[in-house]
């Protein structure tokens, strides 16, 4: 009886084990593609400039840590444009540099998501599940 139950068991978890890892490279897929589709559609954030911070605001956040956002100055072709930070837990003093990418055909689009937040979340997201249905009891 011990060996049936065995057997019951390891196809169950067979089964379960594809389910979760079908479900993981789904989801992982579906960060890949939404990470690509923003690079495609950010791609034509092409020209680094150098912006300088002009003025710092600082908050406390929901954590009570503080938060920081720069109100910065830069140029492209002589003419002036000016771009705000996201809040950050990044210091920003007056004076320093950050390196923006824009738009040459309309210099004032900031490209604002330059990290690959999506695919990491969703890579994330897949693991957790692989691991809850191949540890499932």
């Amino acid at each position: 009886m011990s060996r049936n139950y065995s057997m019951r068991t390891k196809k169950k978890f067979g089964i379960r084990g594809l389910i979760g890892v079908i479900l993981a490279l789904a989801i992982f897929g579906a960060g890949i593609y939404l990470e690509i589709r923003r690079y495609n559609n950010n791609s034509q954030y092409d020209l680094a400039v150098t912006a300088v911070v002009k003025s710092v605001n600082d908050r406390r956040g929901s954590d009570g840590e503080r938060e920081y956002k720069a109100h910065c100055e830069y140029y492209v072709d002589g003419k002036r444009y000016t771009h705000d930070t996201k809040w950050t837990d990044h210091r920003y003093l007056k004076g320093d540099t950050i390196t923006l990418y824009v738009d040459p055909d309309d210099p004032d689009s900031v490209e604002r998501n330059g990290f690959g937040i999506i695919a990491g979340l969703f890579t994330v997201v897949a693991v957790i599940v692989l691991y809850g249905f191949l540890h499932k009891k």
